[in-house]
């Protein structure tokens, strides 16, 4: 249960969310409309996101997508922001070559990702789409993984996953601050599957419309 005290921070912070939720529509607008076009990296690319501001799983659910891509014979990279390390304006290696990378340096996720992944390569830049290219002509990667790539639109993908967690869901449906969610719901239609993380066994089979 949230506490009076974050409801009403929240209230408060309604203004900027104002600005925010229409940066967001004006966003998708444009690339809805073709204004803006998805630049393509020249490989395939399949993008690993949520809808919400919370973790959903999607760094197991990447390192289990590149293991399995990685044995399918593809030569797979992960493209990451790099949240919570030093900003990247130019593409750095975390894996694939060289000493194990600080997680104070290019984030907490990436370096857990290169764990998982030590056959692959995970780059880490602000911009993504330098991060892929980089992986394409640095090691030759020929299948690139955008971890919470699903806001970021400015690079085409060629399958669009959406994690969304089984015990949370999307909240109260609202995006923030008066929600956990950074796009609103008919959103997910730009998605070209669900995957539903954190089920138990016993959860019963439903049908989710998008």
């Amino acid at each position: 249960m949230e506490l009076p005290e974050a409801s009403l921070f929240r209230w408060l912070l309604a203004p900027a969310g104002l600005l925010y939720r229409g940066g967001v529509a004006l966003k998708n607008t444009l690339y809805r409309r073709r204004i803006l076009k998805p630049f393509r990296v020249g490989v395939p690319v399949i993008s690993v996101g949520n809808l919400d501001a919370g973790g959903s799983g999607k760094t197991p659910f990447v390192a289990y997508l590149a293991g399995r891509m990685r044995e399918a014979g593809c030569r797979v990279a992960v493209a990451s922001r790099g949240y919570g390390g030093k900003r990247h304006d130019v593409p750095v290696t975390v894996s694939g070559e060289g000493p194990p990378a600080d997680a104070s340096v290019v984030g907490d996720e990436p370096v857990l990702l290169a764990g998982l992944l030590p056959s692959s390569v995970v780059v880490v830049c602000r911009d993504r789409a330098a991060a892929a290219l980089f992986a394409r002509d640095r090691h030759g990667s020929d299948l690139v993984i955008l971890d919470d790539g699903f806001q970021h639109r400015r690079i085409h993908r060629d399958l669009d996953l959406l994690l969304v967690d089984a015990g949370e869901g999307l909240g109260n449906g609202r995006m923030m601050p008066l929600g956990p969610l950074r796009e609103p719901m008919e959103e997910m239609r730009r998605a070209d599957a669900l995957v539903i993380t954190g089920a138990k066994p016993d959860l019963p089979k439903c049908a989710v419309k998008i």
